[in-house]
């Protein structure tokens, strides 16, 4: 409820969580959700197995931290979502790794923040895979940052993210800085990649912003 807290670790080589149909970090509270040591994290799902960050208001604030060699969060439903309706924040750090068909960061209606950082050598972002859409489609692999919302990527130190569909005749493509189809409200997008081997990687249709502000 509104003004809790709650919070989540898996730690060591070994350590699985499973979670089906959906995982929420923060809804209407501070969520923690940390992936360390070699641990690991999958959510299931179809059009609803996503993963979603800060999705509530008074959520801000929540976060997930996936960190050291080995460590992993895998989204096998339709995306993994940063900043919905409350300020949040992904981070992959020292060789942890995030595995989902599509990446939102500041998807929002009220303008909310969600910021993502990949930071490290063998720190990754792979984004790919077929995801089933609610009315039967399947959707392409895209990373949207700032639609309605302010969206921030960071890519530093080595990270890596790389968005290459595995679905023939598949392309990806990066948006930033979009108009809210509902409320109207321009999105910011930023990205940043700096630091030797730091790599952002598209394979398709490239990347387009200035529909809202995109940097």
């Amino acid at each position: 409820g509104a003004g809790s807290s709650g919070s989540l670790t898996v730690t060591g080589t070994g350590s699985q969580m499973t979670v089906n149909n959906g995982l929420t970090v923060g809804f209407m509270g501070v969520g923690t959700l940390l992936v360390q040591s070699g641990g690991a994290a999958n959510v299931n799902g179809t059009f609803n197995g996503s993963l979603a960050v800060g999705s509530s208001p008074g959520s801000n604030g929540s976060s997930v931290t996936i960190n050291g060699l080995g460590s992993q969060l895998n989204v096998l439903g339709r995306a993994a979502f940063v900043g919905l309706e409350g300020n949040a924040t992904l981070n992959v750090q020292s060789g942890g790794a995030l595995n989902a068909p599509r990446l939102g960061i500041g998807v929002s209606a009220t303008g909310v923040t969600g910021t993502v950082n990949v930071s490290g050598a063998g720190s990754q972002i792979t984004l790919g895979g077929p995801t089933t859409s609610s009315f039967g489609g399947v959707f392409q692999t895209t990373i949207i940052i700032g639609f309605g919302g302010s969206g921030t990527l960071n890519i530093t130190n080595g990270g890596k993210v790389l968005a290459e569909p595995t679905v023939a005749n598949h392309q990806a493509s990066m948006n930033l800085g979009l108009v809210h189809t509902t409320t109207g409200i321009g999105g910011t997008g930023t990205v940043t990649v700096s630091g030797a081997g730091s790599e952002l990687r598209i394979r398709g249709n490239g990347a387009a912003w200035g529909d809202g502000d995109g940097d």
